[in-house]
């Protein structure tokens, strides 16, 4: 039983250290923006973090590599509730600017729809 609440102490301390979510909005591309490549490559996204400071202006410019794999489209997370969604062609170079909140670090998502394959956004 001891045993048992040990575990159980442990796992609720790791459940807390999980980083705030950040805010983004999808934005314009100006010439302040950061272009940030990112491949999807036959393991998923490469690079699968990629960390931007707050009130920045970013391109995640995504391109598919490869034919076979469940990534023809990526989602990527605004906030909390808000996602978009883009498909992801062969070969195609796909652009999502993003403004990422000046008050706001923590981090956010980019996934495959269904979720297998995935990245993080670390907001400093």
């Amino acid at each position: 039983m001891r045993a048992t609440a040990i575990l159980l102490s442990v796992a609720v301390m790791g459940c807390g250290s999980h980083r705030p979510w950040a805010h983004a909005a999808e934005a314009v591309p100006g010439p302040s923006s950061r272009a940030i490549r990112v491949a999807v490559a036959e393991r998923g996204f490469e690079p699968d973090r990629v960390v931007v400071q707050a009130g920045e202006t970013v391109e995640l410019i995504f391109t598919r590599t490869v034919e076979h794999t469940c990534v023809t489209s990526v989602v990527v997370s605004l906030d909390a509730d808000t996602r978009i969604e883009r498909g992801l062609p062969l070969g195609v170079a796909v652009t999502v600017t993003l403004a990422f909140a000046r008050e706001q670090p923590g981090e956010l998502g980019f996934a495959c729809p269904m979720g297998m394959h995935g990245g993080v956004i670390e907001v400093r």
